[in-house]
């Protein structure tokens, strides 16, 4: 019975401190990455409780004309509404609508070697 009971704990113990090695990331670093520096990009999750009017762009979908801006994305896949900035308007008032319901936009936050880092994002907003 003792010998059971010794041989559960070290078999906890090991898969325990391989858990938790397994998790360790370093402090995220001070400045947003930019999308060539992360191993995966964050990428916008689309919620039909959330989308906004006007949308971000998908990779992948048809080139179209619209309004390019850039913002930060967090490490929990939050737009950071302070780092929102305009590129090129094409049309009026299209980046100010972006504004308006950046914050309500969710992400999927970019990885580093697993570790989830904040990245710089820039994307096109445009009219469906």
């Amino acid at each position: 019975m003792f010998t059971l009971v010794r041989y559960l704990t070290v078999c906890c113990l090991l898969a325990w401190s391989g858990i938790a090695g397994a998790q360790d990331c370093p402090p995220p670093p001070a400045r947003p990455l930019f999308e060539f520096q992360v191993e995966r990009r964050a990428t916008f999750i689309p919620d039909s409780s959330v989308t906004p009017y006007p949308a971000p762009q998908q990779p992948g979908m048809p080139r179209r004309d619209g309004t390019v801006v850039s913002f930060v994305v967090d490490t929990l896949g939050r737009p950071d509404t302070m780092t929102y900035r305009i590129i090129r308007e094409v049309e009026s008032g299209l980046a100010q609508e972006g504004r308006a319901v950046l914050a309500r936009w969710r992400y999927q936050p970019a990885q580093v070697r697993g570790c989830v880092v904040s990245q710089l994002i820039q994307t096109l907003i445009a009219r469906r």
